[in-house]
This record gives C-alpha cells, structure tokens and sequence, in this order.
C-alpha cells in the first residue's frame, strides 16, 4: 500500500499541470455526481435543488482553487528549479549562462540578483584576466630577469631569468629556488632580504654562465613578507664594452705617445746643435714628416672608425657593383703595388656583382683589405682576388702570398689595434681591418680570415646581393 502511495505521488509530482487540472476537474465531476445521489436519496423535498446548486458551485469553486495553488505551486518550483539549474551551472564557471526570471516577485528578484552577479564576476574576471595578460606580455618582453620566490619556492619565473640564467625552460622543472640557481650567493642575498625585510643589491659573477649581474631581491609586506622578488640585470655587455673602452683609450694613448716622443726628441736634437748641420736637419726633418703622417693615418682610421660604428642601421644602401669598386681600389693602390713588384690577380665569376651598401665605406672595406694584402706581400708577390656569388650572396675574396697568420693571432685579427707582428710598428694602424668589420656588419654582411704560417692569409667578404635597379 505504501509503495502504491509512493507511485502515485511520483507520477502526480512529475505530471504537467494540464493533466493535474483535467483529473481535479474530473474528481469534481465525480463527487458532484456523488453527492446529487446522495440528495435524491436522502432529500425530496424543493429545497434539495438548491442544496444541489450550492453543493455543486461549493465543489467547482474548490476545484478551481485547488487548480490556481497548483497552478503557482508549480509555477514557483519550476522557477526555483531554473534558478538552481542556473546556480549550479554558474558553480561549474558557466558565467555567461542567464538565469530566466519567471516565478513570483520574490523568484524573479533571485534570478535577477544570480544574474547581475554572473554580470560582475564577469567583469571582474575580464579585468583580472586583462590584468595577467598584461604582466604576462610584460614579463616576457623584459630583458631583465625576474622570479618571485615564496617561502624558498619559486611562483613566477620570465623567459628572460631563464637565459640569464642559462637554463633551459622546456627542460627545467625545478620549482625550488636553490634547485633552480645552485648558487649560494644568490641564495644568500635571497635570505637576507627575508630576514631583515628590506631591499637587498648585489653584483655577483654568475659563475655558471660567466656573466656579471646586478641583482635586486625585493621582500613584500604584511601577510606577503616572506614572497620576495628578485630582479635580474645582466651587466655582462656593459662590463664587456666598458673593458673596450679602457683597452681602447690605452691603444690610443700607446699609438701616440711613441711618435709624439719621437717628434719631441728629434726636436731637442735640432735645438742642441744638430739644426745648424744641414745633413743632420734634413734627416731629423723628413723623419719628424714621416712621423706626423703616421699620426694622421692614425687620426684619420680612427675617425673612419667612429662613422662606421656610428651609420649602423642609418646609411642610405644602394645597389652598388663589387667588381666597379675593386678595379677602382687596384687603380688607387698601384702605384704602391709597383714599388715591390706586386701582381693583382682580378677574376670575376658573375655576370653581376651588385650589393646593396653605401658606396664609400664599401670603397674604404676593399682598399684596406688590398692595402693590408699588400704591406704582408714580399716583394715580387702576388695579390688573388676573386668576384663570385653563391645564390644571393656575393662573395669577394682576397688572397695575399705572405708569411700567414698564427692560429693564437686569429681571433684577434679584427680589434682596434691588434698587429699580428707586434715588432712591426711602422706597418699600419692597426685600425683597417676593424673598420672593414663594422663597415661589412652595418649592412648585414661579415667578413673572416682564413691562414696558416707560410701560406698567406685569405680574407672573405659575404653581402647579400642586390639588383643593379633596386
């Protein structure tokens, strides 16, 4: 019997409302019939049609009643049920799912209230999602690194802590500070900060990668005192080119000062006495002549130097023939050629030789390697250039017949100053073939040596080619 109510109740609750209203109307029927049996029973008298008409008007009231609560008994259950299907899907992070506002005054303002907050979580997660992608795209773009470290564990990382580092972020997947760095004086400056609580600065040479960094751990405050930030700043260029400079300014200082010691000797020599021998004035005269032109060289590579240095990236490029300027520079050094018997050797192997560069400083790039070909020449030598292209580059190629280059002298052939015989003072600045790097470098071409003693050095110069009517 239980069971029996148990069903009924099942298949009443999960009827729709028109079925529930069609069987109230029909037990009214039914109990109308009923009870008018009972009166035709019972009652004979006139006054039972009326009690007929109030019974049966008793009962249809009673039935529409009944039929009205269902009507928003149900009405407000279905809204109930939308506004927890709507909660639960809000619960799932569904935020853009709308709650229907239907029901009573009191269903309809929950489902409006669900909603608007739908609204602002929305909106509140837009901004915070904004928020990150922006400190995300900043983080990334930095040159500086940057990790947060909370309680020793590491919550944020950027690529650029990765490199700096020098570890590799698709590998790695330490998320222990100590782990990360293995080094302990960074750990150290790390706990100092979480310590004191008070900003930290350090320089320390990351022995790993062999770079100089300037190190900033940050702690935070209240409940955020034990997150620190560190910010990484790699000092290791600025170290490098600060070190250039010195080297630089010492060169400079050494270049000069050995003839201006010179001139001033000479000059004393020509005050003592020697001025009035007309043999010792003349010599002392011609050297002092030698010895400023040495210098004006030196002046002068060394202001070619600085506009090469200085034009990268701004010159005005243009296509401009390889082959045209290098019979230009051989014409210009001739002369110099034919006071140790030298032979050019020109051999071009394409039918264009157009690069796109700037047509002196590639004029000034072929001379100086012509003219460095020629001081390491012996007499009677022979000087090999060759034009040639390898798909979309052009590639000159110039061979002298010298003594060759040490592989310890190699590396360092290209540096202000450098000379492979340091014994041979009076050959060169030692400026040239630094000026045909920066010239070659500034429109995206290189230049390198190859040698071995007793074979001569061979220089190659690779730029992109170029149309003659680019």
């Amino acid at each position: 019997m239980i069971h029996f109510i148990k069903k009924i109740k099942v298949l009443w609750i999960s009827s729709p409302f028109k079925v529930k209203a069609l069987l109230l109307t029909l037990i009214t029927i039914v109990l109308i019939s009923f009870s008018d049996r009972l009166i035709s029973t019972f009652l004979t008298t006139l006054s039972s049609e009326f009690i007929r008409g109030v019974i049966a008007i008793s009962f249809f009231l009673i039935n529409i009643i009944i039929i009205i609560s269902i009507y928003m008994t149900e009405k407000t259950i279905n809204s109930i049920r939308l506004i927890t299907y709507g909660a639960q899907k809000l619960s799932e992070g569904d935020l853009s799912y709308p709650v229907e506002e239907e029901g009573q005054d009191d269903t309809k303002y929950l489902a409006y209230t669900l909603n608007q907050m739908s609204h602002e979580f929305r909106e509140t997660i837009n901004t915070l999602s904004t928020e990150r992608n922006t400190l995300t795209a900043v983080l990334e773009t930095m040159n500086d690194g940057v990790i947060l470290v909370n309680s020793g564990r590491i919550e944020v990382i950027n690529p650029a802590a990765f490199s700096i580092l020098g570890i590799s972020e698709e590998e790695n997947t330490a998320t222990d500070f100590m782990s990360l760095v293995r080094d302990h004086e960074l750990n150290d400056l790390l706990n100092e900060s979480v310590e004191t609580g008070l900003r930290k600065e350090r320089e320390v040479h990351f022995s790993q990668t062999n770079k100089y960094l300037h190190i900033i751990a940050s702690p935070g405050t209240g409940n955020e005192a034990k997150k620190i930030l560190l910010t990484f700043h790699d000092l290791t260029e600025a170290r490098r080119i600060d070190e250039i400079r010195r080297e630089f300014v010492s060169n400079v200082s050494h270049e000069l000062r050995t003839p201006l010691a010179s001139i001033k000797a000479m000059v004393e020599t020509l005050e003592r006495g020697a001025l009035n021998d007309e043999s010792y004035a003349i010599d002392f005269l011609n050297r002092i002549h030698i010895t400023v032109d040495s210098m004006s060289d030196i002046v002068s590579d060394l202001l070619t130097l600085s506009k090469a240095e200085s034009i990268r990236g701004k010159q005005h490029l243009s296509p401009v023939s390889i082959d045209v300027i290098t019979r230009k520079s051989l014409n210009l050094l001739a002369e110099k050629a034919r006071e140790k018997n030298i032979d050019f050797h020109l051999e071009t192997k394409t039918n264009s030789s157009f690069v796109k560069g700037e047509e002196t400083q590639l004029q000034i790039t072929i001379t100086n390697l012509v003219d460095n070909a020629i001081k390491f020449t012996p007499k009677n030598g022979d000087i090999y250039i060759t034009i040639q292209r390898d798909n979309k580059k052009i590639i000159t190629i110039v061979k002298d017949t010298g003594p060759g280059i040490s592989s310890e002298h190699i590396n360092h052939i290209f540096e202000r100053f450098y000379k492979a015989d340091q014994s041979r003072h009076d050959v060169g600045t030692g400026l040239g073939l630094s000026i045909v790097r920066h010239i070659i470098e500034s429109i995206d071409g290189n230049v390198s040596v190859q040698s071995t003693l007793g074979d001569g050095a061979t220089f190659k110069v690779v730029l992109p080619s170029a149309k003659e009517n680019d």
